[in-house]
């Protein structure tokens, strides 16, 4: 959430202005927070985004543009490759290709970020506090099948996803039969092993077929090469049981129908559940709208004033961010999570520079890093967000060190009130992936480097602030309280090097100022 980060460094930058200052205190950036005096914020952050940036372009892409695909196949679902595969062999159809059908996604996220935060001034230049946010992240799942009938798919559910006993009664006999030719192919009359290894052939492609969880729909040319095939192996299997009869050898019968869907195309309702059943391999915990309310990521920061004069202040603030956000989870593709849940240390000078008694430039230059943690996740390209439920590991994250500049032209219309413009940069290198157990990158069988792929960002941003304090009003008895209002609103107009968000915020900031002690 790089709002929310911003908006943290922000109340660290920012400090109370009871006392007389001499460079504009009603703006609120680089005043000092004198000995025994202590302030409260209250900063809530309304941020949305339905567009990305593309890395590699200039242009921004709909956040759902990596599920949106002419059809549902194994280009974008690689895993369904084994069962593409096995209806190939049981229909016959070298070329066929599993169809899903072409899907309708839309995605919109949201973060509702609400930090309390306090400082208290230790000593005339140095003060320490803190910030605790409540984040509440969304994400607007819209997701459906065309049900247009040239965007149709070829292929519906197994019924025996649905119904077991529509499947395990061929399964049970074709085990049996298949148990049986194979010892007549190994040690049965010579003259018929041959046609038993045939035979063998001939039927393991539907037993195969029948653990498929899609199978050819009714009415196509796949399904009805499935049923021809069958009607074949069973009549040619029925003469050789004859023949093995007539040696005084029985063998099983088939009797049991092979379960084919119906003339009905693939249903969003049927897809859902599939992604959502992680028997059958995705496993995703909702394929609809998510909404997390939890703790995001504290921070803690110390403020030091360097210099004061007529025309520059400036302070030195350290910040460390502990790691009690939660971070996607790996069991919902579409999570937004509430924070890095990274330990993390931030360095900045802010400065304030006094250019006529009306207007000053706020300018804040910052640097900062992560420590490494641990997660699961889903291992997988970006380009292929559903990924199987196997693709899952324990995986070691390293993000890249940062830098940012935030630069603030402020004009103050009279004692009270401030209007400013906020431009904001900020550029981070690929964070690095690798997995916590060596063992994991054989089972699921990709590097975990595939994770690195459009993790560096750069971004800048454009903003603007209304701003009204009772400061310099309360310190010359013309206001009853100390406070301050701002209302603003940035909008990230430019995004390079990985998926950078194109974010929008709208915030609030309440501040209330007292003096535990002189």
């Amino acid at each position: 959430m790089p709002r929310a980060a911003r908006l943290a460094s922000a109340f660290v930058l920012a400090t109370s202005a009871l006392i007389a200052c001499p460079l504009a205190a009603q703006t609120e950036f680089a005043v000092p927070l004198g000995r025994g005096q202590l302030r409260v914020d209250f900063v809530p952050v309304w941020s949305s985004w339905s567009q990305r940036w593309q890395p590699g372009t200039t242009g921004t892409v709909p956040l759902a543009s990596d599920y949106t695909t002419d059809s549902l196949g194994v280009a974008t679902l690689p895993f369904l490759t084994t069962w593409q595969d096995t209806l190939r062999t049981a229909t016959a159809i070298p070329g066929f290709s599993l169809n899903l059908g072409h899907p309708l996604v839309a995605l919109n996220a949201s973060v509702r970020t609400m930090p309390i935060a306090i400082e208290y001034g230790l000593a005339s230049r140095l003060s320490v506090g803190f910030t605790v946010p409540i984040v509440r992240s969304r994400m607007d799942v819209g997701f459906q099948i065309d049900t247009a009938a040239a965007r149709r798919s070829n292929v519906g559910l197994n019924p025996g996803i649905a119904d077991t006993s529509r499947v395990n009664g061929f399964r049970l006999q074709m085990d049996s039969v298949l148990a049986a030719l194979q010892t007549e192919a190994a040690s049965g009359p010579a003259a018929l092993r041959a046609e038993a290894q045939a035979q063998i052939a001939a039927l393991k492609p539907f037993l195969a077929a029948s653990f498929s969880p899609f199978l050819p729909r009714g009415g196509t040319a796949a399904a009805e090469s499935i049923a021809a095939r069958i009607s074949a192996a069973d009549s040619t299997y029925a003469r050789l049981a004859a023949q093995y009869d007539s040696l005084g050898i029985p063998m099983p019968a088939i009797n049991k129908p092979f379960a084919m869907p119906d003339t009905t195309a693939l249903q969003t309702a049927d897809l859902v559940a599939y992604f959502l059943d992680p028997a059958l391999g995705v496993g995703s915990d909702s394929f609809a709208t998510i909404v997390r309310t939890r703790l995001g990521d504290v921070t803690a920061h110390a403020t030091y004033q360097l210099a004061e004069g007529r025309r520059y202040r400036g302070q030195i603030v350290v910040t460390v961010r502990f790691p009690t956000g939660v971070p996607a989870s790996a069991n919902d593709i579409f999570d937004v999570g509430t924070g890095t849940h990274e330990y993390g240390l931030e360095g900045a000078l802010a400065n304030d520079f006094l250019l006529s008694s009306a207007f000053l430039v706020h300018a804040v230059a910052r640097a900062g890093a992560s420590a490494s943690d641990q997660v699961p996740m889903r291992v997988t390209p970006p380009t292929l967000p559903i990924a199987p439920l196997t693709s899952v590991a324990e995986i070691k994250r390293q993000p890249a060190p940062y830098l940012a500049l935030d630069l603030d032209p402020t004009w103050m219309l009279d004692d009270a009130f401030s209007v400013r413009l906020a431009y904001g940069f900020f550029t981070q290198g690929a964070t690095k992936h690798s997995y916590v157990n060596a063992g994991d990158e054989l089972r699921v069988g990709l590097p975990a480097s595939v994770l690195d792929e459009d993790t560096a960002m750069r971004w800048m941003r454009l903003g603007a602030e209304v701003t009204f304090v009772t400061t310099n009003r309360y310190a010359a008895g013309q206001a009853s309280l100390p406070y301050s209002i701002s209302v603003g609103y940035d909008h990230t107009f430019w995004g390079a090097g990985g998926r950078v968000p194109k974010l929008s915020d709208f915030h609030l900031s309440l501040r209330a100022y007292f003096r535990l002690f002189r």
